[in-house]
């Protein structure tokens, strides 16, 4: 079950169908990048973010905004950068769902 909260992001109350979610619209190359995640982390190539977020694991919601935004994180093992965190959202669209990268960055 879901519902919609910040900018009409999808909230998950099921962390596995966020993950089934994720993947499948990366597969599908259903995915924005936010100017943001470019310019405050430019150690990391689009692919990079990607990367992250497709393999990430342990999703939930991002505790540094209220559940309602809908915005969530995850973190993997990148081979160059290490281990990373990353904020998502899944935003519905005019055209459908749409992944957002919000940012991607090392985690110290």
């Amino acid at each position: 079950m879901s519902s919609r909260g910040a900018h009409n992001n999808r909230i998950f109350t099921d962390m596995r169908l966020i993950r089934r979610t994720v993947e499948a619209l990366i597969d599908q190359s259903r995915f924005r990048i936010q100017p943001h995640a470019r310019t405050a982390h430019q150690q990391f190539s689009d692919s990079d973010r990607l990367a992250v977020v497709r393999w990430g694991g342990r999703d939930a919601p991002d505790k540094a905004r209220p559940l309602s935004d809908g915005v969530y994180v995850c973190w993997a093992t990148h081979p160059i950068h290490g281990l990373c965190r990353a904020a998502y959202a899944v935003e519905h669209t005019s055209v459908g769902e749409v992944l957002v990268v919000i940012t991607v960055l090392p985690e110290e």
